[in-house]
């Protein structure tokens, strides 16, 4: 469900990759780091290094939210973003590792920097939804995600510890996960973190996220890209001088149905995968005008 490079592959030849596992007593979602081969025909030396990110088994939500999405950050430790897999106690469960964006070393440990405190210690932040893209800036190593909202208010935000204020819980104190209050939630939480940007009372399904940098790109150079599922189109950010916040300026890439991941290539091409479900997905290059 997702999968990061490590950057120092010339070297360690290692890559990481967030799936479901059925080894366990119980399905769960973890982060497997493996080893490429030198012809690139086989993965060896399975470590999974992050276990226990929830999965619904129930029948009406059956892998719902249960999404990974890894990225390593400047800082040269992994991100990794999770959903709540429709379970109204995770996002805000210190314990659990679902509705959260954690940061972790090679080994899946927590590592300095981290809250810690109640929290396990592998959690960056908690009060998420369902975060689909993290992405970072190369000039400055600004650090964004990007998470779906219910039927409105899809996010971009800021990659920083703290609470983002999304609750699942159900006012009626069951366990029934509970869609209908705010992503961010200022009333339960006043000091949650506020979304860099929201879609507001629209949805268009964010997923995957990369800044683009090279001089080729013309106005692109340096803006945020953010495909989207329920949008079927690449948007763009840019940041505003003004402000520091970013804003959505622009669509493109329409007619070609859901569109999952994007990164750059070493090349500076843009890659990036449809979702729609079929055997008719594509791995879509785009290279610039």
């Amino acid at each position: 469900m997702g999968m990061a490079v490590d950057p120092a592959f010339t070297y360690t030849r290692q890559i990481y990759v967030c799936m479901v596992s059925t080894l366990g007593a119980e399905p769960d979602v973890r982060l497997i780091r493996w080893q490429v081969n030198a012809d690139y025909t086989a993965l060896t030396n399975r470590a999974d290094i992050v276990t226990g990110l929830p999965v619904n088994v129930s029948t009406a939500e059956n892998g719902r939210h249960s999404g990974c999405r890894p990225r390593f950050g400047p800082d040269d430790r992994i991100y990794v973003g999770t959903g709540d897999a429709a379970l109204g106690s995770a996002p805000q469960d210190p314990g659990s590792l679902g509705g959260k964006v954690l940061r972790v070393d090679r080994s899946g440990l927590g590592v300095p920097g981290n809250p810690g405190g109640g929290l396990d210690p592998r959690i960056w932040s908690t009060g998420h939804r369902n975060v689909q893209g993290i992405a970072f800036r190369a000039s400055d190593g600004l650090g964004v995600s990007s998470e779906h909202g219910p039927d409105r208010d899809d996010e971009l935000n800021r990659l920083t510890t703290g609470n983002f204020g999304w609750d699942s819980r159900h006012p009626n104190g069951s366990d029934l996960y509970y869609e209908g209050g705010p992503m961010t939630d200022l009333g339960k939480y006043p000091s949650a973190k506020r979304p860099i940007i929201t879609s507001g009372s629209s949805t268009y399904a964010p997923a995957g996220a990369t800044f683009v940098t090279g001089s080729q790109w013309a106005e692109w150079d340096g803006a945020l890209l953010m495909t989207t599922l329920k949008g079927a189109s690449i948007r763009s950010f840019e940041l505003e001088a003004s402000t520091g916040n970013l804003k959505d300026v622009g669509i493109s890439l329409t007619g070609y149905g859901r569109l999952r991941s994007i990164t750059q290539g070493p090349g500076g091409d843009l890659y990036v995968g449809t979702s729609n479900g079929s055997n008719t997905d594509q791995i879509l290059r785009l290279t610039p005008r």
